[in-house]
This record gives structure tokens, C-alpha cells and sequence, in this order.
């Protein structure tokens, strides 16, 4: 190599690193400096990234407790809450959430003419009374 092409070499890698945004390389460090911001779609993101207890107690928290008193269904509650991965979570680990919060679960059986499955009810629910309502079917 020359002590020409040493030099030109030499200040090359000098305007590199002095001045970024000027000459050649503007383009790269606009390029760069744009993949440091945070994406336009980051608030959705770090919401979904809220454990799910959190993201539970909040949106459970938006339903009025007359709804809530005699237990919802995991149909209702599911879809509630965003997935990591998917657009939904598990039901299993909806369910561990529910338990974390304080939330009971009552399996409604049935003889073919009431109605039946699974209700969650919440801590401060009456039992007793969420339990004859679901027996008596007028919580579908």
C-alpha cells in the first residue's frame, strides 16, 4: 500500500467517525439513528408484555360488579386480555391469574335443562346466591 492511499485511507476512516451525518454515510447513520427509536407500534407491545395478572386486574376491574357478582364464563373473560403470542393466552394461565387475584371457580353441573360450565367468581362475591342464580338459569 502507498502513503497515498494510506492517507486517503486514513482520513476515509477520520470522516467516519468525526462526522456521521455528513458526505457518504448520511444515509447509514439516518438508517441507524431511526432503528433507535422505539417502533410506532411500542405502546401495544409493552402492554403485551404486562404480566398477565396485571393486564387481568385492570380490565377486570372496567366491568361493573353487578355483571360480575354471579360469575362470568371464560368466554367472556378470555378474550379480555392480549396474548404474547398469540391474540389470545391460554385459558390455563387465564385461569392461574384468576386464582392469583383471588377469584373462585364453580362448575355448574347440569341435567340437560339448565344451564351448565364453568363460572369464575370474584372474591367478594356472595356464593351461596351467585350459585342459586346459576342453578336457577337466569345467568347464561
Amino acid at each position: 500500500m502507498t502513503t497515498d492511499s494510506k492517507t486517503e485511507f486514513s482520513a476515509y476512516i477520520a470522516g467516519l467517525t468525526t462526522s456521521p451525518n455528513t458526505g457518504q454515510n448520511a444515509g447509514m447513520s439516518d438508517h441507524y439513528g431511526n432503528l433507535r427509536q422505539p417502533p410506532a407500534h411500542a405502546a401495544k407491545l409493552d402492554a403485551r408484555i404486562t404480566p398477565l395478572v396485571d393486564r387481568l386486574r385492570q380490565r377486570l376491574a372496567a366491568i361493573p360488579p353487578e355483571e360480575k357478582q354471579y360469575g362470568l364464563k371464560m368466554t367472556v373473560i378470555n378474550p379480555l386480555v392480549s396474548g404474547v403470542q398469540r391474540s389470545k393466552p391460554p385459558a390455563w394461565a387465564v385461569a392461574a391469574a384468576l386464582r392469583q387475584l383471588g377469584w373462585s371457580r364453580y362448575r355448574a353441573y347440569s341435567d340437560g335443562t339448565e344451564p351448565s360450565g364453568t363460572y369464575w367468581l370474584p372474591p367478594d362475591a356472595d356464593v351461596t346466591a351467585a350459585k342459586q342464580t346459576i342453578r336457577q338459569g337466569l345467568r347464561k
